[in-house]
């Protein structure tokens, strides 16, 4: 029988009819939203493949990039797969 595997994901469009101030306002908002996934739901997966918006996270929202990173680090609750910053790379599990 086949298995279907689904994660959550989140693309978001840096360049679209919004200001940047926007772009950084959605990314904070779906970051915490996750982590309160993560929180509901623990068997629950994760991809973000834009690394540029964890580089403004940090910038912009140092308290909640901390929370994200903690996540990655304690192997369980954040389970993201990191893409590199070319499309081509491959996204790789981060955590069997």
């Amino acid at each position: 029988m086949p298995v279907l595997h689904a994660f959550g994901h989140a693309h978001i469009d840096v360049a679209w009819l919004w200001p940047w101030q926007e772009t950084e306002r959605k990314m904070a908002r779906t970051v915490a939203n996750q982590l309160a996934l993560f929180d509901e739901y623990p068997e629950y997966k994760f991809l973000q493949s834009q690394p540029h918006l964890y580089v403004m996270l940090h910038k912009r929202y140092p308290e909640l990039y901390e929370r994200v990173k903690t996540a990655i680090q304690s192997a369980d609750l954040f389970r993201m797969a990191p893409c590199g910053w070319r499309p081509i790379q491959t996204c790789q599990e981060a955590k069997p």
